[in-house]
């Protein structure tokens, strides 16, 4: 199982390296909710991005990893300044923790992101239904809110 996710998660990187000739924006910042770490995401064009998360606690020794690769439409809410566009994607969780078996599942990331016009910076909200797969079938609600500063090619 643990190759399955390295080979996807090695996917997901390889498809972020073909796809630098696009729109190439890049976005790192922090989320809280269900589990509160860092996020990153990179811009493949206009409408698709890949967003990676990362979680870890070392007084519980937990660790989670996500991995998303979203669609954003633009046309669902209009704002002004700014854009509000609601994305939706598939993705994948793993996590680990000390004493137990690692979990792992797959995602289904709904949700809003505000990106500012006058900054560059960006809020979101996101609710992520999961299936865990591995090493049990569970199914659990993944909710996030959290801000990225944005590096504008």
């Amino acid at each position: 199982m643990r190759s399955i996710i390295i080979m996807i998660t090695l996917g997901l990187a390889l498809s972020c390296n073909t796809a630098m000739a696009l729109d190439n924006e890049f976005s790192f910042g922090i989320a809280t909710g269900s589990d509160s770490g860092v996020t990153i995401k990179y811009w493949t064009s206009d409408t698709h991005a890949i967003d990676l998360f990362a979680e870890w606690s070392t007084s519980s020794s937990k660790y989670t990893f996500q991995a998303d690769y979203l669609t954003h439409d633009f046309k669902a809410f209009e704002v002004e300044p700014g854009s509000l566009p609601f994305y939706y994607g598939v993705g994948i969780r793993v996590e680990s923790k000390k004493g137990s078996s690692t979990k792992t599942g797959l995602r289904i990331p709904l949700g809003i992101s505000y990106l500012m016009e006058t900054a560059p910076i960006d809020f979101f909200g996101e609710l992520g239904p999961r299936i865990d797969v591995a090493p049990e079938t569970d199914f659990e609600l993944d909710i996030m809110l959290g801000i990225r500063y944005r590096i504008m090619p």
